[in-house]
């Protein structure tokens, strides 16, 4: 599977609640970045493809790298899901504070 099909399937998974954090993260940061405009063509197609997506892109935005886009937002909703997951964890604070502590030791 591409990683395009991957975060597509990813995007379509969020909640309702999620994708409007993310969308205020993503946004948050910003200017015109290409991996908020990929996001928000993933988000606003009723049924996105691979290769709908990546044409939209191209079309707008031919400068800009698509494997690297694609690559940087997974790993950018990745980081987003586990912080805002991690926040209403417990266990997941104690392994955070754990971590912190070795790192200092």
């Amino acid at each position: 599977m591409r990683k395009i099909d991957t975060l597509i399937v990813l995007i379509g998974s969020l909640t309702k609640a999620e994708r409007k954090q993310i969308s205020i993260l993503l946004g948050g940061t910003g200017g015109a970045r290409d991996y908020k405009f990929l996001y928000d063509i993933i988000i606003k197609e009723k049924e996105p493809s691979g290769d709908k997506v990546q044409e939209l892109f191209k079309t707008r935005r031919a400068e800009a790298s698509f494997d690297a886009t694609t690559q940087y937002l997974y790993e950018k909703i990745i980081e987003m899901l586990l912080a805002i997951h991690n926040s209403s964890d417990p266990t997941a604070e104690l392994l955070n504070e754990l971590r912190k502590v070795r790192l200092l030791y």
